[in-house]
Formats: structure tokens, C-alpha cells, sequence
């Protein structure tokens, strides 16, 4: 098939600039996954580039699994390609190098917010400031994603308990070593690092990516920022793709101004602007252009389209949730009694929260519905239990995993027994899981504790010869 077909003029443009900087402002809808995977495509079969020199950077696994599929449809299977999210990148490139970093190993844990938490609340037990967690996880993943060090951080001006933050920080980066584990922002950060201190672990994913290619660049962060910069440090070929319009994730340290300095970051860089919107009607993107159009910063995109006009946009704005609940499921009713079916009715909100008001609405009406979200199957409790065991298996160090298993099936071995087994593994330097198995062994120190453990030790030496015979 020729490459360029199902393409408009503009799209094609941006395609076949192959070389140097480009800049991508796509609005909604204007067709950015097929352009992004059709320039890869182009690379691949009209200029001979090798899979393993491109890399293609999204933000969803299930985004990242749509762009695979659509580069494999059109080239052919590229086993070497590498389109990923940051955070897969990041972990695939620290499995392999890690060890260049003081104290880590590639056997590390990622982990999950959780996990992160448990660990902070335990360093905040210890430091004595219990009383506001999520204050200082706020803190570590801001510094984190700015992308600088917690010094300079804590020393912003109108930054409040900048000492405290500072204490906090680095005590939770040290349990996270001592866990050899590593938290989601950990991944970014940690890449960065290993790339700014280890020259010749950067400089052989410089030269490796002869080009790389960014989806949904708005919703990019300092410290992604930054990793962009250092993949396409020597070939230059960077194509990205976002939109200064929608940036939607402000709150985990997203800035869509790295859009508009990557004009100035960029020397050369060329600007492309997709406006052809294939997804809505000229009813949505009337209104959408009056509202965007107030933004104080974007490159003036104007959306159009040649769909039909639709039905006209209806807003209305509610006192609280449950005047906004009864005014939907009042509406569901009315298209009911028109004949629709529920079946052809749908209720979309931000977050699974949300849906409470909802819920008790349509109960109290009697109309059938079915809720998509709530937990998601690596949430779900016996999931997490499981993936502990197997995390220690893995990676020994990784205490957070164990004390999460340690009296799961219930086994007799509280916060007291704990505290024990902390105490014991410190005085003998040895790790929290060495210091169990040493216990179970030797019920003279502790006849009790030791009948628990020897529980424990056995349960997880079944669980383990399960997963070897399974393997």
C-alpha cells in the first residue's frame, strides 16, 4: 500500500519532513495516532530505517498497544520497535543498567502508590510527623517530576517546612534502597540520573534512537521533558505530537508550556497544525473553538470539519451532585418514554467517585444499569498478596512486600512480633526476611515467635516450589 493514502495535505507535510525537529499541534479528533504511526511506517519501508533505531513514546499502555498494532498492520511484525509508555521505557532501560547506581540492583521493585504510601507512613512514624502523609507524598513527587533536587525545592520561595520536607525526602529515598525498590516517579528520575552520570549509558540510547517520536506531548512533565531531550541529544530527529488546548494532567506536574518551548529549545524546529477534525459535528467544534479560543497561550488552531452539523450542544450547570444526578436520570426517563432503549444510553464522568449519586438515582427509579471501574484486577487484594510473594521472591530486600504477606493467612505475628523481627534484623545487620528465616530456625530465641515464623517460612517455600513447577 502506498504510505501517504488516507492522509490530508497537512498531514502528509509533517510526514515527509523526516529530518530535524518537528512540532505537531493536533487538535481532537484530527487524526495524530495515524499520522504517528504512518511516519513510522514511512521510516521503516520508504527509507530503509532499521525497528530498533525508532522509538515512540505515549502515555497509556492501551495506547501504546493501539500504536504496535497499527505500525505492525502496516509494515509487517517489528520485534525491535520500541513504543512504549515513559514509565515502561524507564523501567527497561534501568533493568539493564540499574546496577551503575549505588545500592540498586536489577532485581529492584516498582513500587505501586500503595506500596509508597506504606513506606512513607512508616518513615514519617519514625521521624515522628505522622500527622499529614499525603502532604509530603505531594512534596516528593512534585520534586521528582520538576525534575530538580529537594534542596533547591524546599528552598522556594513561600515553601512551607522546608526542612521537614527535606528530612522526609531523603529518609524515604533510603528506605526505598534499603527495599531496593523504586516508586513510579522513581522510574523518571532514575533514568535521568543514570543518563546524567553514566555518559556512556546515555550516549548509547542517543545514538541507538536515530528518531524518536512523542504522542501527547502536552501531558509531558519536567523531567520527561528532559528525558526527550537527552534520547535526541545526537541525532536531532524529534517528532512529537500534542495539543496546548486539552493538558489534563496538571496535577501530576503535566505542563503543556513544553510545548511552546520546544520552539525555542529546537533550533529549526518546523510547525505542523492538524485543524481537520474526523471524529466530531460542527455543533461540538463551534463550541469548542469559542472556549479554546480564550486560552492565553496556543499556537491559534481553529477547528473544522466536513460532518454533518448534529444536534445542538445542550449545557446545564446544577447545584450540587444530587441536583445534577436527578436532572440525568430524569432525562434517561423522558428518552425512555420516546422509546430508546437504556441499552442506548450512557453516563460518562471523570472518576469512579463520582458515580455514587448516580447509582442511588437510578436504583431509586428501578432502571437497570451496570457500572464499568471500580477495582481494577491488580487492586484487588488476594492480586496484591499473590504479587508480594512473588516480589520477594524476586527481591529479598523488598520489606514493604513482606511485612504485607507476613500474617496473611493470619498467623500469629502482629505489630509487636514485627517491631521484633525490625529490631533483630538490624542488630544483626541482616535483612528483615534473612532475620525470619534465622528465627524460625532457632526457637530458643524466641519459642513463640519462632513457631509462627517456621508457619510462615514453610508457606512461602509451597508457594514457591508452586510457581517453579508452574514456570
Amino acid at each position: 500500500m502506498n504510505i501517504l493514502d488516507g492522509l490530508n495535505e497537512v498531514q502528509q507535510s509533517a510526514l515527509l519532513e523526516t529530518e530535524g525537529a518537528i512540532l505537531v499541534s493536533a487538535g481532537a479528533g484530527s487524526g495524530k495516532t495515524r499520522l504517528l504511526t504512518h511516519r513510522i511506517a514511512y521510516l521503516i519501508k520508504q527509507l530503509g530505517v532499521k525497528d530498533h533505531e525508532i522509538i515512540a513514546i505515549t502515555f497509556t499502555n492501551k495506547a501504546a498497544k493501539e500504536m504496535k498494532e497499527r505500525i505492525d498492520n502496516l509494515v509487517g511484525y517489528q520485534n525491535s520497535i520500541w513504543v512504549s509508555t515513559f514509565h515502561s521505557m524507564c523501567a527497561k532501560i534501568l533493568r539493564e543498567n540499574i546496577h551503575h547506581l549505588d545500592g540498586f540492583t536489577s532485581s529492584f521493585t516498582i513500587y505501586n502508590d500503595a506500596d509508597s504510601e506504606k513506606a512513607l507512613k512508616e518513615v514519617l512514624k519514625t521521624l515522628g510527623l505522622e500527622d499529614d502523609h499525603k502532604k509530603f507524598a505531594f512534596h516528593i513527587s512534585n520534586c521528582k517530576n520538576k525534575n530538580i533536587d529537594v534542596y533547591t525545592y524546599a528552598n522556594y520561595p513561600g515553601q512551607v517546612n522546608g526542612e521537614d520536607i527535606i528530612k522526609v525526602y531523603e529518609a524515604y529515598q533510603q528506605k526505598l534502597k534499603q527495599c531496593n525498590a523504586l516508586d513510579f516517579d522513581d522510574l523518571l528520575a532514575k533514568t535521568y540520573e543514570l543518563f546524567e552520570t553514566v555518559p556512556s549509558v546515555k550516549a548509547y540510547y542517543a545514538n541507538r534512537f536515530r528518531y524518536v517520536l512523542v504522542d501527547e506531548f502536552q501531558d509531558t512533565n519536567a523531567v520527561q521533558y528532559d528525558l526527550v531531550k537527552q534520547l535526541c541529544s545526537v541525532h536531532g530527529n524529534v517528532f512529537v505530537v500534542g495539543d496546548e488546548d486539552q493538558c489534563i494532567y496538571t496535577w501530576r506536574g503535566a505542563d503543556f508550556k513544553n510545548i511552546m518551548d520546544f520552539k525555542s529549545n529546537f533550533k529549526n524546529c518546523k510547525i505542523f497544525k492538524l485543524e481537520q477534525n474526523y471524529r466530531s459535528t460542527k455543533s461540538i467544534l463551534e463550541l469548542a473553538n469559542k472556549i479554546i479560543k480564550n486560552n492565553d497561550e496556543r499556537l491559534n488552531k481553529n477547528l473544522w470539519t466536513n460532518n454533518d452539523d448534529g444536534r445542538v450542544v445542550e449545557y446545564y450547570q446544577q447545584y450540587d451532585e444530587q441536583a445534577e444526578a436527578e436532572s440525568v436520570v430524569s432525562k434517561i426517563i423522558a428518552l425512555a418514554r420516546n422509546g430508546y432503549k437504556y441499552s442506548d444510553m450512557a453516563i460518562l464522568m471523570r472518576l469512579n467517585a463520582l458515580t455514587l449519586p448516580f447509582e442511588q438515582k437510578l436504583l431509586a427509579y428501578n432502571i437497570p444499569h451496570k457500572i464499568y471501574g471500580g477495582f481494577k484486577f491488580f487492586e484487588r487484594q488476594e492480586i496484591k498478596n499473590t504479587i508480594a510473594y512473588l516480589r520477594i521472591f524476586i527481591n529479598p530486600k523488598d520489606e514493604i512486600s513482606l511485612f504485607r504477606i507476613i500474617n496473611f493467612p493470619k498467623r500469629g505475628i502482629g505489630d509487636g512480633a514485627i517491631e521484633k523481627l525490625r529490631l533483630f534484623a538490624a542488630q544483626k545487620n541482616i535483612t528483615s526476611l534473612d532475620a525470619i528465616l534465622y528465627l524460625a530456625n532457632n526457637p530458643d530465641e524466641n519459642r513463640q515467635l519462632a513457631t509462627n515464623l517456621h508457619f510462615l517460612e514453610k508457606h512461602m517455600n509451597n508457594f514457591k516450589n508452586c510457581c517453579k513447577r508452574l514456570r
